[in-house]
């Protein structure tokens, strides 16, 4: 039986893993947010009402996780360009 040392090395990629970390965070706090909703007595709402005003808010947050992946590099360029500018407005 010949297992070559490739098959049991694990290499982590560190922009995947990232990623993973991001939406777990944005996660996290949409069923934080969620918990608070369904949580809060002081709504005059139903229960039904406020679970999809709770649902929502976890797809609002995984959305914008995702979103923040997907246009990251969009959004390192733009707040690149910010901070040149900034800079050229000192000198």
């Amino acid at each position: 039986m010949n297992i070559s040392l490739a098959a049991i090395t694990w290499s982590v990629n560190l922009i995947e893993l990232a990623k993973i970390i991001w939406l777990f965070i944005c996660l996290s706090v949409g069923l934080w947010s969620a918990g608070d909703i369904l949580h809060d007595k002081k709504i005059e709402k139903s229960f039904a009402s406020r679970f999809f005003e709770a649902l929502a808010m976890v797809l609002i947050w995984v959305f914008m996780g995702v979103a923040t992946i997907v246009f990251s590099k969009y959004i390192s360029i733009i707040i690149g360009v910010f901070i040149l500018i900034s800079l050229i407005k000192m000198i």
